[in-house]
């Protein structure tokens, strides 16, 4: 299984001065797809502080960042410490291959 762990974007609502995320979303988008199918990727997981909801609602990022939000929604999501209050995100991931050895993910 090949896994693609990203984490720690804090996406706002595209303010020059607070946000750290700073990717044109096109851009992105391209570059995720790209690397999933250069490394025929199985799973992505967006390993917590996606969003950066101590700043900003939810709301107001999907209204800022409406197709990337809509990107990301196809993937496993862990929550972390930014974005503990989302109700789509798990709290782990973990998987055991057939040799009996366990991946465990947590943010």
């Amino acid at each position: 299984m090949i896994l693609l762990i990203i984490s720690d974007l804090h996406i706002g609502i595209n303010d020059p001065y607070n946000d750290v995320f700073k990717w044109n979303t096109g851009d992105f988008i391209r570059v995720m797809d790209s690397y999933i199918k250069k490394y025929n990727v199985d799973t992505v997981i967006l390993n917590g502080d996606i969003y950066e909801l101590y700043k900003y609602s939810f709301e107001e990022i999907k209204e800022a960042n409406g197709d990337l939000v809509d990107y990301l929604q196809q993937f496993y999501y862990i929550n972390g410490n930014h974005d503990s209050l989302c109700e789509f995100g798990h709290d782990s991931w973990e998987h055991t291959n057939s040799h009996g050895q366990t991946i465990f993910i947590e943010h």
